[in-house]
């Protein structure tokens, strides 16, 4: 969900990206990881013609079983993004996006009762996620 105003054409968004996918671990049968990565940030928009550009920049919240359950840990990331656009109809255009998000995890040392197949692994470890995602889609303009 994005926000633009008409002043420098300059604006916000907020997303929600949640996926979950199946583990083929013969230790573990049915093991199923999944993630929620929350975005905040700022949009900038260009026009050319009936196209146009948004340049994002935001910052990103990860909630998933790497780290600890319940565990208060903050993970903040970054988010890097242009969008191609084209208007199809005076609401909706089609559109074409390539985001960067990156993240440093740092798993703690210790297992608690409740561990996951990940810390047994990657206990005392730090590495960074995240990649390219690339986004094809219907925009519509609510007004």
């Amino acid at each position: 969900m994005a926000f633009i105003s008409n002043f420098y054409n300059l604006g916000g968004y907020l997303k929600i990206n949640r996926f979950s996918f199946k583990i083929e671990d013969e230790s573990q049968p049915g093991l199923k990881e999944s993630s929620t990565w929350y975005g905040l940030g700022i949009i900038k928009r260009l026009y050319i013609r009936s196209f146009f550009f948004d340049f994002k920049f935001g910052l990103t919240n990860h909630h998933d079983k790497l780290t600890t359950p319940f565990s208060e840990q903050l993970r903040l990331g970054y988010e890097l993004g242009l969008t191609f656009s084209k208007n199809i109809l005076d609401q909706n255009s089609i559109f074409f996006a390539a985001n960067y998000n990156y993240e440093n995890v740092k798993i703690p040392y210790y297992v608690t009762s409740n561990y996951s197949r990940h810390q047994r692994y990657l206990a005392g470890k730090s590495f960074n996620t995240g990649g390219y995602l690339f986004y094809i889609g219907i925009s519509i303009c609510l007004f």
